[in-house]
């Protein structure tokens, strides 16, 4: 536990000299709150205000871009500049690297979280959520899946270059297929049929239904298919986990 508590320290501090993570973390859910807002906020999503669920979307949104700008590709530019492998020849374990780095989004989305929220409800006078217990369950289901999934996927490549390159295509097609942005009740079949397969798209569900009490499909179901992924990624994340 001491490993991981220092390495996520060090990391935090680094995370506060990151202008381009200070933009992501503090000014994005902010912009994207007001634009949205601007956009489409006299529409409705069947019968809940569109507005209604900026906040659970944009806390989503969030946690995807962290997962992969901040985790990700950070863990990515390490293995390039053989951060990691020096770290190979210490007692530190993939898993303690990994479970670091998790720890640290796990900081950084709170603070979005905290923005997000805040915005909101100063911008657009949006009200807190309805199940607040449902909400921290669905935090930290979602974390642990969209860290292991943006840990895994970055984790392809060898390169910063590779690495910001499958983080924006990720980024955005959860972004617009997820129902996120673009309400999924619009979306014709076959992209339906393709963000089911997002797991962007079970934890909007998810949090928009801790936030407004509604959800486009059963709550349940979507529960056990993001525990499932969160399973899946994490395992996959560890064993695929590559110093070099």
């Amino acid at each position: 536990m001491k490993a991981i508590h220092i390495l996520t320290l060090i990391e935090l501090k680094l995370f506060f000299r990151d202008l381009q993570s200070l933009i992501w973390t503090f000014i994005f859910p902010f912009v994207m709150i007001y634009f949205l807002g601007l956009l489409f906020g006299n529409s409705a999503v069947g019968e809940i205000d569109y507005k209604t669920l900026l906040i659970p979307n944009m806390i989503a949104l969030c946690l995807l871009s962290t997962a992969l700008f901040t985790l990700g590709t950070r863990i990515v530019s390490y293995k390039e500049s053989q951060l990691l492998k020096t770290y190979q020849i210490t007692p530190l374990h993939s898993i303690r690297i990994i479970l670091s780095f998790c720890l640290l989004g796990v900081i950084i989305s709170l603070f979005s979280v905290i923005i997000a929220c805040v915005s909101g409800h100063f911008i657009y006078n949006l009200q807190p959520p309805i199940y607040l217990i449902a909400v921290i369950f669905s935090l930290m289901l979602s974390m642990v899946t969209l860290f292991s999934f943006g840990i895994l996927v970055t984790g392809i490549s060898s390169t910063m270059q590779g690495a910001a390159g499958i983080s924006v295509l990720a980024l955005n097609l959860q972004t617009f297929l997820s129902g996120g942005v673009i309400p999924y009740q619009i979306l014709p079949l076959p992209l339906k049929i393709v963000a089911k397969a997002l797991p962007l798209h079970y934890v909007n569900d998810i949090l928009i239904f801790a936030w407004t009490g509604q959800s486009v499909n059963s709550i349940w179901l979507n529960i056990i298919i993001l525990i499932g992924m969160a399973f899946v990624f994490f395992i996959l994340s560890i064993r695929c986990f590559r110093w070099t």
